[in-house]
């Protein structure tokens, strides 16, 4: 089990993400768990990266170990902000389960195959930061930038389901060409969308 820490630039929030059949207890005060402070989130550890949006009432997140010597994980979740706490769905049919507390570091644990990994989240000011997507005939695309030179993403034909990494140009990138030559326009995933496959 690895503990990698991240510094919390507003107050304090745990995301505990499982893939696989993972349950995970939420933090909570005066056994009220507090609503998530809407925003872009981070968290960078064991060649994962996890960036997840927090709206008014809905939350997206998406994960994924994509770089050059390959793609392992990619996948997206979405689901409702319960009051603090949201159980999301993911594309694979892994779960990702979300709440905050006022006492608690952000935390994350992912669970991919049996192995577990733990994290820190990290709230990011940056508006460069955080997740991009696209998506064109037929083509799905999802990156994670935890820091600007910091990437980790991955593009997935939707009729086969196979990703394929491919590098964005950094934050400022607009498009990016995918594997068959097809040109795709990226863009900051601001607010909760529903982006799985």
């Amino acid at each position: 089990m690895t503990l990698t820490n991240f510094p919390s630039l507003r107050r304090r929030h745990l995301l505990t993400a499982l893939v696989g059949l993972v349950a995970a207890a939420s933090g909570c005060r005066d056994g009220i768990s507090p609503p998530f402070e809407p925003g872009t989130y981070t968290v960078w550890g064991d060649d994962i990266m996890i960036g997840f949006v927090i709206g008014e009432e809905e939350v997206s997140a998406y994960a994924c170990d994509g770089r050059p010597e390959g793609v392992a994980l990619s996948e997206w979740f979405h689901g409702p902000d319960n009051g603090g706490h949201a159980n999301l769905v993911g594309s694979e049919g892994s779960e990702l389960t979300i709440s905050t507390s006022e006492d608690a570091p952000p935390y994350v644990r992912l669970t991919v195959n049996g192995v577990q990994h733990e994290f820190e989240a990290t709230y990011e000011a940056d508006p460069k930061l955080g997740i991009y997507w696209g998506e064109t005939d037929g083509w799905l695309g999802g990156w994670v930038f935890a820091t600007p030179d910091s990437q980790r993403g991955a593009v997935i034909k939707r009729n086969t389901g196979d990703p394929s990494f491919v590098a964005l140009q950094g934050t400022n990138a607009t498009e990016v060409v995918l594997p068959d030559s097809t040109t795709m326009t990226i863009q900051r995933l601001a607010a909760p969308r529903d982006l799985r496959p």
